[in-house]
C-alpha cells in the first residue's frame, strides 16, 4: 500500500562545520525563546512605560505614607466620606490600606486590557492609560487628604 521512502544515509566526509552555523543555531534558539516579546510589542511605545512608571510611583508613595503615618493615626479614621452619618464615615485605621489595594487593582486591570487591545484600538488604549492614571492620582490625593488632616 504505502511505501516508506528509504532515507539516504549521510556520509561523513570529514568536513568541519563552520562556526557561523553554530552561532546561527544559538541565535535561532534565543530568538525563539524571546519571540513572546514581539507579541507584547506595545512596550516599545512611550505611553505604556509612562503609565507603568507613574502608576508604580504613585502606589509606592501611598504605601510610604501609610507606613509612616499609620502608627500616629487614631484608631478610627474617616475613610468613607460619602456617608451622611458620622459613625458610618469612621472606620478602623487598618481600612486605609484600601487605597493602595484599589490602585493596584486599577493598575493591573488596565495593564491587562491595554496589552490585549493596544494594536486593535490604540487610541482607546491610550484613553485607558489616562483614566487609570487619573484614578490612581485621585486615590493618592484622597489618602493624602486623610493623612494631612491629622497632621502626621
Amino acid at each position: 500500500m504505502f511505501r516508506k521512502e528509504e532515507e539516504q544515509p549521510q556520509y561523513d566526509l570529514g568536513l568541519k562545520q563552520p562556526k557561523t552555523n553554530a552561532l546561527r543555531q544559538y541565535r535561532q534558539k534565543i530568538m525563539l525563546k524571546l519571540r513572546f516579546l514581539e507579541t507584547k510589542g506595545y512596550l516599545r511605545s512611550p505611553y505604556p512605560w509612562f503609565f507603568i512608571f507613574l502608576s508604580i510611583a504613585l502606589i509606592a508613595v501611598q504605601v510610604y505614607w501609610i507606613y509612616y503615618a499609620l502608627p500616629e493615626m487614631p484608631s478610627q479614621v474617616p475613610i468613607y466620606l460619602n456617608q451622611r452619618d458620622l459613625a458610618e464615615r469612621l472606620a478602623p485605621k487598618m481600612h486605609i490600606y484600601i487605597f493602595p489595594i484599589f490602585s493596584g487593582i486599577i493598575f493591573v486591570a488596565s495593564f491587562i486590557v491595554t496589552s490585549k487591545f493596544y494594536y486593535l484600538i490604540k487610541i482607546l488604549s491610550n484613553y485607558t492609560f489616562v483614566i487609570a492614571i487619573l484614578s490612581i492620582t485621585m486615590l493618592t490625593l484622597g489618602l493624602f487628604q486623610i493623612i494631612a488632616y491629622y497632621n502626621v
